[in-house]
């Protein structure tokens, strides 16, 4: 058990990637609907957005559900598939979610995607299909052990997972009209239009989202360079600032190149770094009270030994000499009329109850040395915490100064502009 954990610790062949998904609209929705969600679920770890209004079979969303998912690369250096269930659920007549309908998607091919649009057709019940339109961007994380199970960035909810993949409400469609009982072309004639090459599934595949395969959902957008994402607190201060006017090109090119100096993101390996600290704390605590056990056991172990030891009636050959304690009256007579065939008293029990205190032993130096393992990794990781906040505090003194530095130049040069303005007769020599 211990080496399989080592080994679960020290494996070299997962890689933490985030996953953030944009959930943006859903079209061909019955008439009958008045709200609905989207449930992003994998087993018992299940996010959703919220309850937004239906109107003409259509909705939208602006919203973003991440998780880190642990992927598992092949011998041959591809990510095997890791599912995930796409739902869209609307409350019924006694305000119950229920699941109109589902698709399972491979997230594996987006292992590499930067915003990706695609586009998911979700069959509904009577054959009809509705398209649920969402974005995807996939970063790598570093320094993360562990599974899914404790990785959940957002999306809380009460909902859990079943063997079959579906909630015991899915496909409950009571007091919709849309039942098997009612399931009729009236209870479904307002459905939005579909795109003709949505529903016979002839797009355009995406472009190539990972060395695996390439993605076949529709709708293959992606936009090469993301928007850096600066500090929160540059960023507060940009938006209630006023507006400049135009900015001397020598300016806006000390700015520009700034900027480009800054990574995106920054900030979200350090979130990611404390939340697997915390996960690491709780791991070495486990495997800490494993090792408390152990040495319990390996105690009493030894408290049985010495019980036995005291007991014990050892006689030579010829059975004339008694070493330890001296047996009670019935108990010598045994022993003399056994003669050779005595030996040790309990020799067999003594024998495994050694073998258990050597069982005990072997497993405690086990536990000891995976728990030394464990809080190493755990040192290294605040080390990486540490540097990853002294990163982040450096780059946004360096962005601070270049804003302090660019607003300096950009005053000397309204103040130049403006006496240059007055020497002559109220020309602007503005660029």
């Amino acid at each position: 058990m211990f080496k399989k954990l080592g080994r679960a610790l020290s494996s070299k062949n997962r890689t933490k990637v985030r996953l953030d998904v944009g959930i943006k609209s859903v079209a061909g929705l019955p008439s009958s609907v008045g709200a609905a969600r989207v449930v992003w679920a994998r087993d018992s770890k299940v996010q959703m957005t919220k309850l937004a209004p239906v109107s003409d079979g259509k909705t939208s969303w602006n919203e973003e559900l991440s998780i880190i998912a642990t992927l598992d690369r092949n011998n041959k250096g591809y990510y095997e598939a890791k599912t995930y269930d796409f739902r869209i659920q609307c409350p019924d007549g006694e305000q119950r979610n229920v699941t109109l309908g589902k698709t399972v998607i491979d997230m594996s091919r987006y292992a590499d995607a930067r915003n990706q649009t695609v586009a998911l057709p979700i069959t509904l019940p009577g054959g009809n299909q509705a398209v649920l339109t969402i974005t995807i961007t996939a970063s790598a994380v570093k320094g993360l052990i562990g599974d899914d199970s404790a990785s959940v960035i957002s999306g809380v909810s009460g909902l859990s997972g079943s063997p079959s993949g579906l909630d015991p409400t899915d496909q409950d469609l009571a007091g919709f009209g849309i039942d098997k009982r009612n399931m009729s072309e009236n209870a479904l004639s307002s459905l939005s239009t579909i795109p003709e090459s949505v529903g016979a599934g002839s797009a355009e595949p995406s472009e190539e989202t990972s060395n695996r395969k390439t993605a076949t959902h529709l709708g293959g957008d992606r936009i090469e360079k993301p928007a850096a994402v600066l500090p929160p607190a540059v960023v507060s201060n940009a938006e209630s600032a006023p507006a400049p006017g135009p900015a001397a090109p020598h300016v806006v090119g000390v700015v520009e190149e700034e900027e480009e100096r800054v990574p995106s993101p920054v900030v979200a390996p350090a979130v990611a770094a404390n939340y697997q600290l915390e996960e690491d704390e709780m791991g070495v605590a486990q495997q800490q009270n494993q090792q408390d056990k152990f040495e319990e056991e390996e105690a009493e172990d030894q408290a049985l030994v010495g019980e036995q030891h005291e007991g014990e009636q050892y006689y030579d050959e010829e059975g004339g000499s008694v070493t330890g304690s001296y047996p009670y009256e019935g108990e010598e007579e045994l022993l003399e009329g056994e003669g050779e065939e005595g030996g040790y008293y309990h020799e067999a029990d003594m024998e495994e109850l050694e073998a258990r205190l050597a069982n005990a032993e072997a497993a405690a130096a086990e536990a000891e040395a995976v728990a030394e393992e464990a809080v190493q990794m755990l040192e290294a990781e605040r080390s990486e915490r540490r540097q990853s906040e002294a990163a982040v505090t450096q780059l946004q003194r360096d962005l601070e100064w270049a804003n302090k530095k660019a607003a300096k130049e950009r005053a000397d040069w309204e103040k130049k502009n403006e006496r240059l303005v007055q020497e002559n007769g109220g020309h602007s020599f503005a660029g």
